[in-house]
């Protein structure tokens, strides 16, 4: 190969790589980043009033595209509404997957307990997550599925499902 050859060849690879990220560059602005999901959230009454709402999530994974999620909420009313004889919910275990540069997909299943720790119900919540441009805040979306002890929430259908209001988190 000619060294005419061989400079045609590597500017015109040059020019395709500036092509190709230039998109992925120009879509965040400048400065922008792709926030680290992982870490352990507060759920707070909105983006400017951190008044702790009484839930918690510790978000893991083994890297920034997916991983799995453990959700506390003690002050959850358990008996939904009276429908159900539960004292207590279980810690709601799940999944999260990057959807985009700050958004994200999750889903976490759960029991609601009676006194003798039995299950009453089965709870799986999923929903959206977007993440604030300086990576602290993150506004969530929810849908909460029920099912009876014995129906399976991964393939069968739910007693019902409820919209849950917008709600925050917060991490320091």
């Amino acid at each position: 190969m000619t060294n005419g050859s061989l400079r045609r060849v590597l500017v015109s690879l040059v020019m395709v790589c500036m092509t190709a990220s230039g998109p992925a560059l120009a879509s965040g602005g400048p400065g922008a980043k792709s926030c680290e999901f992982q870490g352990t959230w507060f759920g707070v009454t909105s983006p400017t009033d951190l008044t702790l709402t009484g839930w918690m999530v510790t978000v893991e994974g083994k890297s920034h595209l997916s991983g799995t999620n453990n959700l506390e909420y003690p002050a959850f009313e358990p008996t939904l509404g009276g429908a159900f004889p539960a004292v207590r919910i279980s810690t709601l275990r799940g999944i999260w997957e990057r959807t985009g540069r700050n958004t994200f997909a999750y889903s976490f299943t759960g029991f609601g307990l009676d006194a003798g720790n039995s299950p009453v119900y089965i709870s799986k919540v999923n929903g959206t997550i977007k993440l604030s441009r300086d990576c602290r805040t993150e506004t969530i979306t929810a849908f909460m599925s029920v099912y009876l002890p014995g129906v399976s929430p991964f393939d069968g259908d739910p007693l019902f499902t409820i919209p849950l209001a917008e709600h925050y988190g917060y991490r320091y």
